[in-house]
């Protein structure tokens, strides 16, 4: 038995080797589609087994070329190429052993990308994730005590599901989720490689795989002179939990000061079993955890203005504790959606 079991794990590891080199070897010069070749001959070359295709390049440098020949692969193109794709959206990537799709990614997205989620978190939140929409929900040490600062009742969540009467924004609200849950289709649909299909039923009913999603809005507020009591959260999965399916979660974070120290993520995998891609250095393994009686590889990543999480609802994660020195606040919307 102990033979069958180390043998599975060496088959394992073997199969992340293969996957990590095979993801390399398709983003760097090495391919044979990636030749400074004609846009013609790269044609020619797409009907074999390379399946090659030809792309521009966004601005020429000197003694560059207008385009350049590229291997393709069927599945998600942020699996296939890799972090080192030039994707300049894409941080990091885990990929759980033996599957070919990531199953969490990690996006730094402009300002212009997040539209619809700033619109979202103002809409719910009566405030913008700002500076400045900070500093009027900053709570005062004057009148709270030190035990009451950052407790359940002042994080500040907002729950909608897309059904929910909107009253008097009802208009202006259903546009919004609208936006919100077609750039968050859009963006699992490229890095996922998620089958998705929004159908808006009409009377504020909106389905995504025919299931209701749904939308949270997040505030985090602390005072540097006030205490800051232990985290509410416990490690957790996020199917069947606020949903009644199983789910993928989308976090943008929408704002986060500099002096808000902690509220990071953090999230486990199977022992041995996950391949991190990453340019961010601060993305790193930070230990082991035991759920249901299994050892997890834990893994850190720090959260920021503009940075969006993706992933699976099979995950197991937590949000990190927040400093004691902490001051200003941490902005996010979060959006869970049906996976097939």
């Amino acid at each position: 038995m102990n033979r069958q079991i180390a043998g599975k794990r060496r088959l394992c590891r073997k199969s992340v080797r293969k996957t990590s080199r095979r993801l390399s070897k398709v983003s760097g010069r090495r391919s044979g589609c990636n030749r400074k070749s004609s846009r013609k001959s790269c044609r020619r070359r797409s009907k074999g087994k390379k399946r090659c295709s030809w792309v521009k390049r966004r601005s020429k440098g000197k003694g560059q070329h207008k385009g350049y020949c590229k291997r393709q692969s069927g599945g998600s193109n942020a699996c296939c190429l890799g972090v080192e794709s030039g994707d300049p959206d894409l941080v990091a990537m885990f990929t759980l052993c033996g599957e070919n799709q990531p199953c969490l990614v990690v996006l730094d997205l402009p300002e212009e990308k997040l539209t619809k989620p700033h619109e979202m978190f103002e809409l719910l939140q009566y405030s913008p994730a700002t500076s400045l929409g900070c500093q009027s929900a900053l709570p005062n040490p004057e009148l709270l005590s030190r035990r009451d600062t950052i407790s359940p009742s002042r994080v500040g969540n907002t729950l909608i599901k897309s059904h929910h009467e909107f009253g008097g924004n009802q208009q202006s609200l259903q546009y919004v989720t609208d936006g919100l849950l077609n750039t968050s289709i859009e963006l699992l649909s490229i890095y996922l490689n998620a089958k998705m299909s929004l159908t808006n039923q009409g009377d504020n009913v909106i389905l995504v795989n025919d299931k209701e999603p749904l939308i949270e809005s997040h505030r985090y507020t602390s005072h540097a002179k006030c205490l800051i009591p232990p985290c509410p959260f416990t490690w957790h999965q996020d199917d069947f939990g606020g949903v009644s399916f199983e789910t993928y979660t989308l976090i943008y974070y929408l704002y986060k000061d500099y002096s808000f120290m902690g509220g990071d993520f953090k999230c486990a995998f199977p022992t041995g079993k996950v391949t991190l891609q990453s340019n961010d250095s601060e993305i790193r393994p930070l230990g082991k955890h035991f759920e249901d009686n299994e050892e997890l590889d834990v893994y850190h990543i720090n959260t920021k203005s503009r940075r969006v999480i993706l992933m699976r609802g099979d995950l197991w994660h937590i949000p990190s504790s927040v400093g004691e020195q902490c001051h200003g606040c941490r902005d996010s919307v979060v959006v869970q959606m049906a996976r097939t």
